[in-house]
């Protein structure tokens, strides 16, 4: 489709000769000779670019021009006399998108084409960008609301681990106010506002921020579980994204945890008599020796046996066992301090231990 062009000019002679070199080059051309009619068909919305005189009757090209602002039907190009240059500035700081010198040689005709398409590819340039951002927005207001159905919540930060985006779960999660998250929020800002509602400790707030941070500042993958003040269970998960970027979801697992809890305890208790089992003293034993291993901490180990026919291996010379009476015959109560070393239980007929 050819480019509709409307020339307001009130010399015929002059309308003439540019009608004629525009339409040379393909160009759709309507003349208006004056001020109003000019102006009105500007408004139709059937014009692609206005080409302006300045000099009209009835109303000036400047008049024109301030009347179709702030939002022009069509680009203006302000075409004016050799000895109008002020009004050429002045039309550009009212809207023009460009403006051409009549000059008396008639040189401008071979200029006035260059000009239009210029000025119509500046302007189509400028509403594909406009319909790109319109798209993007679009693309962007949708990704938000399924952010804002999802169950866990979610934050996106940039390089510099400030806030991307994120969506309304994770201020129930955490019970932040409403206005708390933004975008372009530090990241340790919303540590020490988590901080500040207790869910690091007192003690050890500062510590467990650092320890948050680190994870974040490492760029690889992590996951934990953040036990709030309520009871609530959150589990953290975070990683990097191509661009440098850090999302980390957030998932209340409160009530996974319980299950995982009530099955531990049943695996670890009696269902009759709801006393520990040997599964339980088993786990607790491997717990607590490799804590002592680890730190080289001192062991103690309080036992009851009710048979005396129990072997002790100790993988240790620094172990020493003390054997302590029991009131009962079948029955011997013992206490083993050890600093090191691993303990091991076993029934052996030939190995008994002999005690005052």
């Amino acid at each position: 489709m050819s480019t509709r062009i409307l020339y307001v000019e009130d010399d015929a002679f002059v309308a003439r000769l540019v009608k004629r070199r525009l339409e040379n080059d393909g160009f759709v051309v309507t003349v208006s000779e004056d001020g109003e009619t000019g102006l009105k068909l500007a408004q139709s919305g059937a014009i692609d670019i206005i080409l302006l005189d300045h000099m009209l009757p009835n109303m000036s090209g400047l008049e024109i021009l301030k009347a179709l602002q702030p939002d022009p039907p069509a680009p203006v190009i302000m075409v004016s006399g050799s000895s109008e240059l002020a009004v050429a500035v002045e039309a550009m700081k009212i809207g023009a998108s460009d403006y051409v010198i009549k000059e008396t040689d008639g040189s401008y005709l071979d200029l006035l084409p260059r000009t239009i398409s210029r000025v119509f590819n500046h302007v189509r340039l400028i509403e594909d960008k406009k319909q790109a951002d319109e798209r993007i927005a679009e693309q962007a207001q949708t990704i938000q609301g399924v952010l804002d159905n999802m169950d866990p919540g979610i934050t996106l930060f940039d390089t510099d681990l400030n806030l991307v985006s994120y969506n309304d779960r994770i201020l129930e999660l955490f019970e932040l106010p409403a206005d708390f998250l933004e975008v372009g929020i530090p990241l340790i800002d919303i540590l020490n506002r988590i901080g500040k509602n207790g869910d690091f400790g007192v003690e050890e707030s500062k510590e467990a921020i650092t320890t948050r941070l680190d994870f974040f500042k490492s760029g690889e993958a992590f996951a934990l579980d953040h036990e709030r003040l309520t009871g609530r269970v959150i589990e953290v998960r975070g990683g990097p994204m191509p661009g440098g970027e850090f999302i980390t979801t957030y998932t209340d697992i409160t009530d996974r945890k319980r299950m995982e809890d009530e099955l531990r305890r049943l695996a670890t208790k009696d269902p009759l008599t709801d006393v520990n089992n040997r599964r339980r003293y088993t786990e607790t034993s491997e717990r607590e020796l490799t804590r002592c291993i680890r730190y080289a901490h001192p062991l103690c180990v309080l036992m009851q046996i009710t048979s005396r026919r129990l072997m002790i291996h100790t993988a240790t010379k620094r172990g020493t066992v003390f054997w302590l009476p029991s009131p009962r015959r079948a029955c011997t109560n013992f206490v083993m301090l050890m600093s090191l070393g691993v303990l091991a239980a076993k029934n052996s007929p030939s190995h008994s231990p002999k005690h005052p």
